[in-house]
């Protein structure tokens, strides 16, 4: 619970509440009811079963609801100081405003920030429309550094995972659009996959 005691020191008041009720529910009622700004929740991350993985965890429930930011932290996770966060981006327009969101979120911490974007293998080779979108990620960026990265997969968390690790990011943060019913239904959320791979705390930005 250190990373618990840790995130405290960064807000004004810090109480506890004991309620009934459905956990996801109680979750998501209380946080519209308080007006939260952030959810900090503890996830199994890649420890889950093979069950978890197929219906969902308590934590993928409340990211589909919560009705502000929610910070995933992994089981047996030591805290770090966040220098180094991986943003992962499809393009959005409304990318550099979640960019700017999140390092309001995450101060007094003052991150070095990669976005990372993946480009499906199907997909026209590298175009100009890249480059403009890069440049205005970075150039609107608070950040004291910026980098913009693209790479070709198709497994977008996988390559997310592995950026992670390679560039020691202390935090993954991602910007779950809305998506249409059918795409709920048929669709892969990547935040929910992402859950199932976590190492390091993953912040959702709803």
């Amino acid at each position: 619970m250190l990373w618990l005691m840790l995130w405290s020191l960064l807000i004004e008041r810090l109480t506890t509440k004991v309620t009934a009720g459905g956990i996801v529910d109680t979750i998501i009622r209380e946080a519209a009811k308080s007006k939260s700004d952030l959810i900090i929740m503890g996830t199994q991350g890649s420890n889950h079963n093979l069950l978890q993985k197929i219906l969902g965890t308590v934590s993928t429930k409340v990211l589909n609801e919560a009705p502000c930011p929610i910070i995933l932290i992994p089981k047996d996770y030591d805290y770090q100081k966040i220098d180094n966060i991986l943003f992962s981006t499809n393009l959005d327009h409304r990318d550099p405003f979640e960019l700017n969101r999140s390092l309001q979120i995450l101060l007094p911490h003052s991150p070095v920030v990669r976005v990372l974007y993946v480009r499906r293998p199907v997909e026209d080779n590298y175009n100009s429309s890249i480059e403009v979108f890069a440049k205005y990620m970075v150039d609107h960026s608070p950040s004291i550094r910026t980098l913009f990265n693209v790479e070709v997969g198709s497994e977008v968390e996988l390559l997310l995972a592995q950026y992670a690790d390679k560039y020691d990011a202390e935090m993954i943060v991602m910007h779950k659009s809305k998506r249409t019913f059918l795409e709920r239904i048929f669709g892969v959320s990547h935040t929910k996959s992402m859950t199932n791979r976590l190492h390091v705390p993953l912040m959702i930005l709803n």
